[in-house]
């Protein structure tokens, strides 16, 4: 299961924000994710709920959003989006096709009150 080694991580990079920027009362974390990171946004959130259970970070939200998968097709020029990753333009069916989204993991936002 590598969504805890990824929920440490976002720990961590959410503590040094909160020193960072002097920030209190955090309610809510929000990330985004993309489909071809193969992360379950359920386990990620059991995983960050775990680990932030002895911290100040207890309770806190984990907002996950999923980005779709995005592509561009170098035959017909067309930037598309896919619901699978079956790297296949959806329309000339070729497959000479570039990712150009799906593979982000970052935080977007920390809400405090």
């Amino acid at each position: 299961m590598h969504e805890l080694s990824i929920a440490e991580s976002l720990l961590a990079i959410v503590q040094e924000e909160i020193a960072r920027h002097c920030l209190e009362n955090v309610i809510s974390v929000k990330i985004k994710v993309g489909k071809l990171t193969a992360i379950q946004p359920e386990a990620l959130s059991f995983c960050f709920e775990i680990i932030t259970e002895d911290t100040s970070l207890k309770g806190v939200a984990l907002d996950i959003e999923v980005l779709a998968i995005k592509g561009y097709c170098e035959e017909c020029k067309e930037n598309f989006e896919l619901e699978e990753p079956v790297m296949i333009c959806p329309k000339c069916r070729n497959w000479n096709v570039r990712i150009k989204g799906g593979r982000e993991l970052y935080v977007d936002a920390i809400e405090v009150e």
